[in-house]
Parts: C-alpha cells; sequence; structure tokens
C-alpha cells in the first residue's frame, strides 16, 4: 500500500467539504502540496511499525458446533498456553472477542470483521498465560458491544445458562454463558455500561468492574476511553480475586491509566464483614424497570450483611437516578468519535494503535446494514448531536459526571461499600428476531440504571450472585472507593460463605 496523491475532483470534494473559499488558481497548488505529504509519510507504511513482538505461530482454533456449544456461547475454540507454572496454573479462561489474541479471529459480534485475524496478544493475555492460564476459546459478543441483552450477535443469540430463551445479558454475552454453564474458570469481558456485570448477574457470576485504568485495555476494540475496561467474571470470588491479581497494573500503552493503585487482592479473604459500613442505595430500588422479587431478595441480602457485623442503613444520593442518562450522553458520542469515525482507536492519544485492526474496521461504511440496530441508533444519535452542538451535549455529560462522582465520593466519607440491586430484574425472555424497532431498543438497555453510573464515576463495581427467583439468579451489586477491590472481594466472600445462592 501506498498513499497516492489526490486527483484534482477529489481536492475540490476537500474544498467543497469544509466550505473553504479557495482561489482556483490555488486548487492546483493544494493538490501538489497534499501529494507531497502524502510522499513524506510513505516511508510509515512498512512494516509493522511499533506494534509488539508476537513470538512461536499458534493453533488458530476452530469453530464449535451447536452440539458442543449449545449455548452459543463461544465463538471459537483455542488451546493457548505457554506451559508454564503461575498463580492461575490449570485454569481455562474464556476471553470475550473484541479482545486481541494473536493468529486468532476477531468478530466482535459484527460481519464487519469478519475474517480478521489479530496480530497481538493484549497485555491482558499475555500476563493470564504467563500466569499459567489456559486459553480455551473466544467468546460471542453482541454486535459492535453496543447492547445489554444477547440478541445482536451477527451468528446467532447467546443463550441464558440457566433458561433456555432468556437473555444472557450484554454485551460480554458469551463469557457470562460460558462461566455461568461452568465451561470456563475464568471470562474475561469488557465493560461501557455494565456490560461485565450484566451477564454476570443474568448468568450467576462474580462480575468485577475495577477502579477504571486499573487493567489495561491495549489490545482491546475502542468504544469510549473514559467510560470502558476489562473485568474478570468467575464462579467463585476467590477465582475472580486471582485473575485480578495477574490483569492489574500500568502497562505503558493504555492512555485510560494514570497512576494505578494495586494491591493484594487476596489478602483479605475470610476476614467477614464485621466493622464495615454498607450504605444501601435508595435510589436504586424501585425504579419503573424494578422487579418486586429482585428488590426484595436484594435487600434481605443486605440484612445478611447486618448479621455478620457489617452496619447497614439506607442511603439516598438522588444524582443517581441522572447518571444512566449522562452515560448514555457520553457514550453515543463517544462511541460515534472513537469506534466507528476513529476505527475503535481515534486520535490524541499515545496508545498502541493496531493499523490493520483500524482498517479493517474501516468498512462499515461500505457495508453499514451489518450494524446491529442499537449500534445504528447510538451512531445517529451521536453524529446528529456532534454535528448539531458542536459537541457541547458531550461536554456537559461529561461535566455532569463530575458532580455524580463527587456524590457517590461524599457518600464514601461516611460508607465502606454502597449496595443495591446490579440489574433491576432478572434475565428477560428474548425478544423475538422481527420485534419492532422500540421494543428492541428498550430491551437493550432497560437493564443499566444501576451500572452505568459507575462507569461515569470509575468507581469499581463487583455484581454478585445472590439467589434464584423463577429458575434465575438474582445479583446485588457492591460498589466501593476507587482502588477498594479487595474490600469487595472481602465482603462477597462473606456473603458466599454463608449463602447457597443456586437455592436460595
Amino acid at each position: 500500500m501506498r498513499i497516492t496523491a489526490p486527483t484534482m475532483d477529489q481536492v475540490k470534494e476537500l474544498i467543497e467539504y469544509f466550505s473553504f473559499d479557495v482561489p482556483q488558481e490555488d486548487i492546483a497548488i493544494y493538490r501538489e502540496l497534499i501529494a507531497e505529504a502524502g510522499e513524506d509519510r510513505n516511508s510509515l507504511l512498512i512494516g509493522d511499525i511499533g506494534l509488539p513482538i508476537f513470538g512461536p505461530s499458534r493453533a488458530p482454533g476452530y469453530y464449535p458446533d451447536e452440539r458442543e456449544d449449545p449455548l452459543h456461547a463461544w465463538y471459537v475454540r483455542t488451546d493457548i498456553s505457554l506451559d508454564c507454572e503461575g498463580p492461575l496454573s490449570g485454569q481455562s479462561v474464556a476471553v470475550k472477542d473484541n479482545i486481541s489474541i494473536a493468529g486468532v479471529q476477531m468478530m466482535n459480534g459484527s460481519r464487519i470483521l469478519e475474517g480478521y485475524i489479530s496480530e497481538i496478544d493484549a497485555p491482558v493475555i499475555t500476563r493470564l498465560l504467563q500466569a499459567g492460564a489456559t486459553i480455551t476459546g473466544k467468546t460471542n459478543s453482541e454486535n459492535m458491544c453496543s447492547v445489554g441483552t444477547s440478541v445482536s450477535n451477527a451468528n446467532g443469540i447467546i443463550h441464558n445458562p440457566h433458561k433456555r430463551g432468556f437473555s444472557a445479558g450484554g454485551s460480554s454475552s458469551g463469557t457470562g454463558a460460558a462461566i455461568g454453564n461452568g465451561e470456563a474458570d475464568i471470562g474475561l469481558g469488557t465493560d461501557s455500561g455494565g456490560s461485565v456485570r450484566i451477564p454476570a448477574a443474568f448468568c450467576g457470576c462474580y462480575g468485577m468492574k475495577a477502579t477504571h485504568g486499573l487493567i489495561p485495555c491495549t489490545g482491546v476494540i475502542g468504544m469510549e476511553m473514559t467510560i470502558e475496561g476489562v473485568g474478570p467474571m468467575t464462579t467463585t470470588v476467590e477465582k475472580n480475586a486471582k485473575a485480578l491479581q495477574v490483569l492489574a497494573g500500568v502497562d505503558n500503552m493504555d492512555p485510560r491509566q494514570c497512576n494505578p493503585i494495586v494491591d493484594d487482592y487476596t489478602k483479605a479473604l475470610g476476614k467477614g464483614v464485621s466493622g464495615l459500613k454498607i450504605g444501601v442505595l435508595r435510589e436504586g430500588f424501585g425504579l419503573d424497570c424494578s422487579e418486586a422479587d429482585v428488590d426484595q431478595l436484594v435487600l434481605e441480602t443486605s440484612k445478611k450483611f447486618a448479621s455478620l457485623g457489617a452496619s447497614v442503613e439506607e442511603i439516598s444520593i438522588p444524582l443517581h437516578k441522572q447518571a444512566s442518562i449522562v452515560n448514555s450522553a457520553i457514550f453515543d458520542e463517544g462511541m460515534t468519535q472513537l469506534m466507528m469515525m476513529g476505527n475503535s482507536f481515534g486520535t490524541n492519544h499515545k496508545g498502541l494503535y493496531i493499523p490493520s485492526l483500524m482498517e479493517k474496521q474501516s468498512t462499515w461504511r461500505s457495508r453499514p446494514n451489518d450494524l446491529s440496530k442499537a449500534t445504528k441508533l447510538a451512531l445517529m444519535t451521536g453524529h446528529y448531536l456532534r454535528e448539531n452542538y458542536a459537541g457541547t451535549i458531550y461536554a456537559r455529560a461529561q461535566n455532569y459526571g463530575r458532580i455524580i462522582t463527587q456524590a457517590y465520593d461524599k457518600a464514601f466519607e461516611s460508607y465502606d461499600i454502597l449496595l443495591m440491586p446490579t440489574v433491576p430484574m432478572k434475565a428477560q425472555k428474548i425478544p423475538e428476531l422481527d420485534c419492532g424497532l422500540r421494543e428492541y431498543i428498550t430491551r437493550s438497555f432497560e437493564m443499566v440504571p444501576n451500572t452505568s453510573p459507575f462507569n461515569i464515576s470509575g468507581h469499581p463495581a463487583l455484581a454478585v450472585p445472590c439467589g434464584m427467583r423463577d429458575g434465575l439468579p438474582v445479583s446485588v451489586q457492591l460498589v466501593g472507593k476507587y482502588w477498594s477491590e479487595a474490600l469487595l472481594y472481602r465482603a462477597a466472600m462473606a456473603l458466599e460463605n454463608v449463602i447457597d445462592w443456586k437455592h436460595c
């Protein structure tokens, strides 16, 4: 590939696009200058400059059939390890298919990327392999990771492991289904509005959205840098803590990270909750979409903490109810600019870029109808607001987000943990593929009111299974101060030790 000089017509189109007043005699000069700039930059097209060097080749894996994968949780099955000892030796890992694994296909739930083979291992993959884990496959995600249900993957729906025909959550739907069904020890998801915690809640897993920037997102398809992150999903608290111990820490290639504080996440396991102050967030209950049995079970769970020696009180943070609107405003414009217009990497940061992935992502412009209905809506909304309001809606949302964050921080001056339902309802029946647009969109985002606020604020939040109703899991969300993941694990294990959530 070489940069070619623009034609005169292309230069005229550029001038028209920007509404420039250019004298006729200058058009040819502009063409020459652009051509010269392109010629200078052809040297940048030699090789894969700046990409990490990947080692020996590996088998790309295979596509499982329905007999092996009845939930449709898996995109590709693999068997990747370094054959070394470490803290995760013997542990199998399911990886959401928006995270790069060298030599393995990456689809991100969409036909747009179908056939793309990643060139690098994301740092989180390297860390897992060096810790002795085995990557047993890439899991199906929602189309461009843009919905909270499990209906939009280009290859078909993902089923809940507890009740077929019901949602596995999203967008880390395949990871939730695989972990909830016991098909891997550790799952990796990504979370921009709840996409780790929602499938964890629906499928009966522990799902950690760590403090923003604790885990590097290098090598992950970008959506909106200020709210997204990678997180582990597991069936036990201890496995989750051990996974985070391996995943956490700076990699010097991710602009989201700024001096992350890494802890020993297993040190407090088993210490109980005596003396902790837990605030039950009033605004997390009784929402328009809340189910009464979910609210009741989560409140009963809060009483379990009280019986274990914690101080449990109801608190109010009124701004919590506005936070999901703010997150949507940030997501729509941010996703439009980064993932779509910026081909998942954008500009203005010193993070690691993967040019081949950017080129493949850019093909959405020639096949826009391969995008899901939800992605189309976010793209149209984000572009409309950006073009007609000069980016000020996004700016106001980010400014408002700081006010919301301060409200949570104020509560943390008096409380160690905030408690509420992870999602206000149990997993819903998967909507019919030919359902109306409004129903499709409503069902795609109805579950985020308690998860997305903490993407804005950046606080760590852990989804914890706490019981079953109508054959489906119910989950309580524990939220802590920045870098307090160890404390959340401590509280979660105290609960794990006293309840058998699958039978209560």
